[in-house]
């Protein structure tokens, strides 16, 4: 009997630090790349992954890439996921880099508790201008201005380069600031209680 109300006891024990456990999921994918459009696509072999939580600002979740081009990460809390992928082999211009952090600005205020929305809206308006400006000026059926152009794209770069530095100083993500950056892409994901969550990312050509 009381070998029954032993067992009894650790059973109700046990049940009890299971109901305690957080729900987990797992995340895992690809991410691969093309030197140029003669290539096929390419593992990119070492590329840093990292999944920002939206509920918990602490919680960061980190994996890299293989050789094979794949990454896996394990027993992730459920919930919603700014997930970033820093290329390890491809670059980008400041002015992509810019259009990709833009349809993201209001999830990195709302994870890393920034205003860059707010403080980067005149900066965003003369970016968005310019760039306006610039895809009137190639498509214009007038005669094709060549300095005029490569002077706006001066300007979006200068432009470019003030919006990153001062995401930059308030996010912690790598943007390394030189004449070719490394890409980075962002996307919201979901993990789900006892679910694999699959995400592939062909971050495309790159500009070497």
């Amino acid at each position: 009997m009381k070998n029954l109300k032993l067992i009894t006891l650790m059973l109700i024990t046990l049940i009890g630090l299971q109901s305690c456990e957080e729900p987990v999921g797992k995340i895992d994918g690809s991410v691969y790349w093309k030197y140029n459009d003669c290539v096929g696509n390419k593992p990119d072999a070492g590329s840093k992954v990292k999944l920002f939580s939206y509920d918990e600002p602490s919680l960061v979740y980190n994996s890299s890439v293989d050789i094979n081009g794949e990454f896996r990460i394990d027993n992730v809390n459920v919930g919603k996921y700014l997930m970033v992928v820093e290329s390890e082999n491809t670059n980008t211009s400041e002015s992509d880099m810019v259009q990709e952090l833009f349809f993201y600005i209001n999830d990195l205020d709302k994870i890393f508790g920034t205003k860059l929305n707010k403080e980067l809206k005149t900066d965003f308006e003369l970016y968005n201008k310019i760039d306006e400006e610039i895809i009137n000026l190639m498509t214009s059926n007038d005669t094709y201005d060549f300095k005029l152009i490569k002077k706006k794209e001066e300007e979006l770069n200068d432009i470019s380069t003030t919006i990153l530095t001062k995401i930059r100083r308030n996010i912690f993500i790598d943007i390394n600031l030189s004449p070719l950056l490394t890409k980075i892409k962002l996307r919201n994901v979901r993990i789900e209680d006892g679910k694999v969550t699959s995400e592939q990312f062909d971050l495309g050509i790159t500009y070497f």
